[in-house]
């Protein structure tokens, strides 16, 4: 990594006028400011703003990046938010402090690695969509990562929940209440989780000899209520209303109730929902909603545990963690065997 000291020899000046011209601070000839940030460029140095006196002391900054698109972050979904804490609390407790990985490097837009590089961050739990260019330059860079839901290839340890399993006993529990008029709601089929969740619930209708009709699978965007409300009006008009609509998380499921009942239907008696997290949320639906709940606080843990792992051995194997969950069984999902 190209260091003051390499600008400094580059340009012929001490590391302290380098620093200097970093900083802004006056006194510094116009010459000696342009040879210097022509050296930066040229030599692609990223600015270590954690590292103005130039210690080496060693970094206690752990960041976390989440990722999907420049206008979606999963920081605004409560159920990253508790795996996030609990993320902290771990850490806290080890005497790290947390900060958020941005694109601003000195006033500038660059890159989150740049970022991480330049605040002299420790290590980056990531959440997000890793298939983007972003998030992969982060993971094959030399900041030490672990992440939340990853199933890719990439030598990046990482934390999930036992997807396949809760998919599957919360579909049987929709079966078990007598629903074979299913429409099933994904956070779409690029995304490696929501097609670990798909493959669990058709399998499971596999098992049971029902037959699954493809075009009762539908797609929602993540934390977009107002295509959300449009889709689920959608399945309610549609010719053989299903009598269960499966969502992708729980706020998801919310707004599908929440036009069930504006529809003039009742919830669970007309048409029944599900969700996926068991966040808050879940609790205070009207009815209570029924959801396969994962567990953000081993979560939260077992991120931590895994990044401090690769802090203190950099030459740990590569793990994959699975957590399981719950399915809470609230009132949303009606009995048709009554």
């Amino acid at each position: 990594m190209v260091t003051i000291y390499d600008i400094a020899k580059h340009c012929n000046c001490a590391p302290s006028t380098v620093s200097k011209v970093l900083n802004g601070y006056e006194g510094i000839t116009p010459s000696t400011k342009e040879k210097v940030k022509k050296a930066i460029k040229e030599l692609n140095y990223i600015p270590n703003v954690g590292a103005i006196s130039l210690s080496k002391a060693k970094s206690h900054n752990i960041g976390i990046l989440s990722y999907y698109d420049s206008n979606i972050s999963t920081l605004n979904h409560a159920f990253f938010v508790d795996i996030s804490h609990h993320f902290q609390d771990a850490l806290n407790a080890k005497k790290y402090d947390i900060l958020f990985v941005s694109r601003n490097v000195l006033g500038k837009e660059e890159t989150y690695y740049r970022n991480a590089k330049s605040r002299n961050i420790a290590g980056v739990l990531l959440y997000g969509d890793m298939n983007q260019k972003e998030m992969i330059e982060m993971m094959e860079g030399d900041v030490p990562c672990v992440s939340f839901d990853y199933l890719g290839d990439l030598p990046v340890s990482s934390v999930s929940s036992d997807n396949a399993k809760l998919m599957e006993d919360l579909t049987e529990y929709v079966l078990e209440n007598g629903h074979t008029n299913i429409a099933y709601i994904s956070g779409g089929k690029t995304s490696a989780v929501s097609d670990v969740r798909y493959m669990a619930f058709y399998n499971t209708l596999k098992r049971h000899n029902i037959p699954w009709d493809e075009s009762r699978y539908y797609e929602s965007k993540f934390k977009d209520e107002e295509s959300m409300r449009a889709l689920v009006k959608n399945i309610l008009t549609s010719v053989n209303r299903p009598t269960v609509i499966m969502c992708q998380d729980d706020y998801d499921a919310a707004t599908a109730i929440q036009v069930i009942n504006e529809m003039g239907l009742r919830c669970p008696e007309d048409v029944s929902v599900t969700g996926f997290d068991g966040v808050e949320i879940s609790k205070y639906t009207s009815p209570v909603l029924t959801t396969a709940k994962q567990d953000s606080e081993k979560i939260g843990q077992a991120l931590s545990d895994l990044l401090l792992e690769k802090l203190n051995n950099s030459s740990t194997s590569i793990k994959r963690i699975v957590i399981p969950g719950t399915i809470v069984k609230g009132k949303s999902v009606y009995n048709l065997k009554k």
